[in-house]
């Protein structure tokens, strides 16, 4: 299973003006290193929640359709279905119809009978929409405080690097804040 991102966010969740306020630190302190922290602290959150925080596209390649005919994404929240596609060997990517898809919370719902479990491996593709909208006011406020937690965590790493050697677990802070959002799959 393979999941990539079609494009990455075009803005984030917190704004460097936000995390200078938030470390106490001048606005005209640090400015580049706050965008790379932002976006490694964003990156984090995502990955470790299973959330996309600002909606975008993903393409996800995977095996077969669950029998059961629910799958479950592994981004959400889920937006939309844009396309769904079957690899036939001979001819490449063919579209299969979305019409009778429904999405139901992190899950799309197949009518059984739409899709065929008899596919060739890694042979569906799925188009999605995930995020929580496309204003960073759209994202819950629990998340942007971890990213501003994941920011602290590697702004005082990179002021004080002999923090990091130590290995204090800084980030392990921030990983008890997110567990309670992360996203269980079974």
């Amino acid at each position: 299973m393979s999941l990539y991102p079609l494009a990455q966010p075009v803005l984030e969740p917190v704004s460097v003006a936000d995390i200078q306020s938030f470390l106490r630190i001048s606005p005209d302190h640090d400015q580049e290193l706050i965008v790379g922290l932002i976006r490694a602290s964003r990156e984090f959150v995502e990955r470790f929640t299973a959330r996309a925080l600002i909606t975008r596209s993903y393409s996800w390649t995977f095996d077969a359709w669950p029998c059961e005919g629910a799958l479950r994404l592994p981004r959400g929240p889920g937006g939309s279905i844009i396309a769904l596609e079957r690899l036939d060997r001979a001819e490449g990517w063919q579209s299969l119809s979305i019409a009778p898809l429904r999405l139901e919370d992190d899950q799309i719902i197949a009518p059984a009978g739409t899709i065929r479990p008899d596919m060739p491996r890694a042979g569906l593709r799925l188009t999605f929409t995930a995020g929580y909208g496309p204003a960073a006011e759209d994202v819950p406020e629990i998340y942007r405080q971890g990213i501003r937690l994941g920011v602290s965590a590697l702004y005082a790493e990179a002021s004080a690097p002999e923090s990091a050697a130590r290995g204090d677990g800084r980030f392990e802070a921030l990983k008890d804040w997110l567990s309670p959002l992360k996203a269980v799959r079974l």
